[in-house]
């Protein structure tokens, strides 16, 4: 089978040749926006555009600046110059725009393929990639000395091995690799993990607390009232106190008849509250079932349940003793509640921090402003050339869109390609094919489509364009793209 950047590299051409051969006023159209750019390369979108982060800085002082993904960059005071090699003395403005999943990918326009001596057309998988510019108040050009760079901790959202660094000449579109692979773990996030887990422990109130007996928790709530408890066993329909119910401790029906070391003490199980360490949900089995403990580690027991009604059902889970009933009750419900809301707001902003942390940092060194990525070559062993007929709506002017982008959603990838006949697919059911209508419609050949396309059929296979909104900004491409 041939490798996948060497099938791209074949359909390019063919993509070349039917450029030529386009109407000639699209043709006008690319050639006055590259004389205007001066870039190798154009967004597909007429009015949306990477959102920007801006710092500003003053040059003579090292720091250390964190971006809105926790990337962090490393200014020396020496790092910042004019074109003569002179530090700058006057502040100075970073811009940033980070790039760091197909939507931004295909916002930005940036080709997502490497060339050299060896290598044509080879599609890249990026692990992250951002473009940095400088300006000043006095449009005094930035440049960054050599002998003192800009080091840069990027944020990743692959923790995966391969990555190695690559500077885009924006002029000719091609890359420059740059160094091999630096990959640095993420201290703040464990430490956010470790500060989640004492929040955790704070408080005894946290949704998964439970106890194996009803009655067990009815007993220890009403002091050992025999007359009261047994007008309960009496009549299982009378309503359970409400003052009960504000604990919010859950009741299963387990029958064990198990010991626990607590706090220096040796308890039933089923005179404790317990904790689920794995959030298993417990089955609705009819009739209450029996059970045993097998303490596991310090403090965590493995429950076993069987089914009564049928005795090679059984249910497993991991749970963990937090304190007795007796004690649950020691302190109103009023009181738990406010310690558990304080806390679980605590909490619910650490995982909402921990959520968008990723797991490692890529090391680069930036010697000049510019877009840098952190690749791999993507490589698909299911790769196949499939024979097509592309059909896409034209617009009220005639306008014809030039470029098309193959996207992974599994892979994490976005491959451009010109209008042709030939295409690399792979039987991927995360992929689909975006392309940008007049007005900046996204328009998409969905999955369904392209899964019926087959290497063993050697006839044409029609996919359509179908659109599907105007977009206006990348969070409205992304919720439709699904990332």
């Amino acid at each position: 089978m041939k490798p996948i950047h060497t099938m791209i590299a074949n359909c390019m051409i063919v993509s070349s040749l039917l450029l030529g051969a386009c109407n000639t006023s699209v043709h006008k159209n690319k050639v006055k926006a590259k004389a205007k750019n001066k870039l190798a390369y154009t967004s597909p979108f007429k009015s949306v555009s990477l959102p920007k982060e801006s710092f500003v800085v003053q040059p003579n002082v090292s720091q250390i600046i964190t971006t809105q993904n926790g990337s962090k960059i490393y200014m020396d005071s020496l790092s910042l110059v004019d074109k003569d090699g002179v530090p700058i003395t006057e502040p100075v403005t970073l811009h940033l725009q980070s790039i760091m999943d197909p939507a931004e990918m295909i916002t930005s326009g940036i080709p997502m393929k490497y060339s050299d001596s060896e290598n044509k057309n080879v599609p890249f998988q990026s692990a992250g990639m951002f473009e940095i510019q400088a300006t000043t108040a006095s449009g005094q050009e930035v440049m960054i000395d050599k002998q003192h760079p800009i080091k840069m901790d990027l944020s990743s959202y692959s923790a995966e091995n391969g990555f190695s660094n690559f500077i885009l000449n924006k002029k000719t579109g091609l890359w420059t690799k740059t160094e091999e692979e630096t990959k640095i773990p993420n201290m703040d996030k464990e430490i956010i993990r470790r500060q989640l887990a004492k929040l955790k422990g704070k408080t005894a109130f946290n949704n998964e607390l439970f106890v194996f007996d009803f009655y067990s928790l009815l007993d220890e709530f009403l002091n050992n009232n025999e007359k009261e408890i047994y007008s309960y066993y009496k009549n299982p329909n009378k309503a359970i106190p409400k003052r009960l119910l504000k604990y919010g401790v859950d009741a299963e029906r387990i029958l064990c008849c198990a010991q626990v070391d607590i706090n220096e003490n040796k308890l039933p199980a089923c005179y404790l509250v317990w904790e689920s360490v794995d959030r298993k949900k417990f089955p609705n089995w009819e009739k209450a079932s029996y059970a045993k403990l097998i303490k596991k580690e310090d403090n965590v027991y493995e429950l076993t349940c069987t089914n009564p009604d049928d005795k090679t059902e059984t249910f497993i889970t991991l749970i963990r003793p937090k304190m007795a009933i007796k004690s649950l009750f020691k302190f109103g419900p009023e009181k738990w509640d406010t310690n558990y809301a304080e806390t679980l707001k605590e909490i619910q902003e650490q995982e909402s921090i921990l959520a968008k942390m990723n797991d490692v940092y890529r090391a680069l060194t930036i010697s000049q402003f510019g877009v840098y990525n952190c690749d791999r070559f993507y490589q698909n062993p299911e790769a196949f050339e499939a024979i097509v007929e592309l059909v896409v709506p034209k617009g009220k002017n005639g306008f014809v869109p030039e470029r098309f982008f193959y996207v992974s959603k599994r892979d994490k990838i976005s491959i451009d390609y010109a209008f042709s006949k030939k295409l690399i697919l792979m039987k991927d059911e995360s992929a689909a094919l975006y392309t940008v209508l007049e007005g900046d419609v996204l328009a998409k050949v969905d999955t369904e489509q392209l899964l019926k396309c087959s290497k063993d059929n050697p006839t044409s296979q029609k996919l359509t364009f179908k659109p599907l909104a105007k977009i206006n900004n990348t969070n409205e491409l992304k919720e439709l793209m699904g990332i």
